[in-house]
């Protein structure tokens, strides 16, 4: 899943629909939206979620974020899980 929040929160574009036109907040870590940086999050073994902030000249317009979920997750070790 792919989506993008404007500056306020809300969601203005995404492959999930069900989330369109949403707050981030209402389904997802609100901390993210006030990211200054690109955050990675591995520690759920089922996915990998990035969130990165969308810059303009001299504000922050929005947050992309990110959702993959692999067929064969990996463990800490490099190890598929069965």
């Amino acid at each position: 899943m792919v989506l993008l929040a404007d500056n306020s929160g809300k969601i203005i574009s995404t492959t999930n629909q069900k989330y369109k036109g949403e707050l981030f907040a209402d389904h997802f870590q609100s901390s993210l939206l006030q990211a200054e940086a690109i955050t990675l999050d591995t520690s759920d073994s089922t996915s990998i979620k990035v969130a990165a902030p969308i810059m303009g000249l001299n504000s922050k317009l929005g947050t992309l974020y990110t959702v993959y979920t692999p067929d064969k997750p990996i463990t800490a070790d490099g190890e598929e899980t069965k």
